[in-house]
């Protein structure tokens, strides 16, 4: 199982970036590494906060931390500057001293490809360029507009997410308690106003203390109807 990265649900498939697991953690380190020393304004930030998100999201529910570009949290009044400031981090992901730093010896043939197409849809982003709606084939299941989850706290896990199918949109809480280096997860459904009622408490990400995680739990996990529960088992598209 692997991720994948669009411009939006319509993308073609042609011009979708489909990563492994491991490579969508080394693409978003790369990333992130890049970004780490530059001076950011508050919109920029919001941006590389969204990818640090799918970086936790992928340690704790591989495979799921794909997503579409427009779904970022861009600012229609610097859409351009941010555009262009992620566009650098491309080009600085893959200098020399990026790559060498990386462990386990990176095959630039591989990577540097994957921050071209990413590059590609940063200049439609900047652009003002979209996609013309392609219909789903049937059983298809997307990373993007179909399923999303946000990690609120990566020290005491918790979030939220939706997931989409045959036209109906589900909204889940999920909350786990930590036992060494695993978690035992519960997912409950929520309703779409509780749904924004997160976002509202939690309009940025934390590191959660197991109070504060406890309060989460108990408003939006407990008493609500259990999706999924388990040790590591958090939903994912193919539970569509």
């Amino acid at each position: 199982m692997g991720n994948i990265i669009r411009l939006n649900g319509n993308a073609p498939k042609e011009k979708w970036l489909s990563i492994s697991n491991q490579g969508t953690d080394m693409f978003l380190e790369l990333l992130l590494n890049a970004a780490e020393p530059l001076d950011k304004t508050p919109s920029q930030q919001a941006l590389i906060g969204f990818l640090a998100d799918r970086k936790d999201i992928n340690d704790i529910a591989p495979g799921t931390a794909g997503f579409d570009l427009d779904e970022m949290p861009w600012s229609e009044d610097t859409l351009k500057e941010d555009a262009d400031f992620l566009l650098s981090l491309t080009r600085n992901a893959v200098t020399d001293r990026s790559l060498e730093d990386m462990p386990h010896g990176i095959r630039t043939g591989i990577v540097i490809p994957w921050f071209d197409s990413f590059a590609d849809m940063l200049c439609d982003i900047r652009d003002g360029v979209t996609c013309e709606d392609e219909p789903l084939e049937a059983g298809q299941s997307c990373n993007g507009q179909n399923f999303y989850m946000r990690v609120i706290s990566n020290l005491v896990r918790f979030g939220c997410g939706y997931r989409t199918a045959d036209g109906n949109r589900q909204y889940f809480a999920f909350h786990g308690y930590p036992s060494r280096n695993d978690d035992l997860f519960t997912t409950s459904e929520i309703s779409e106003a509780e749904y924004y009622q997160i976002s509202r408490d939690y309009p940025t990400d934390i590191d959660a203390d197991r109070e504060a995680a406890q309060i989460f739990r108990d408003k939006y996990v407990e008493g609500h109807a259990v999706l999924m529960e388990g040790w590591n088992r958090l939903p994912s598209p193919e539970d569509l």
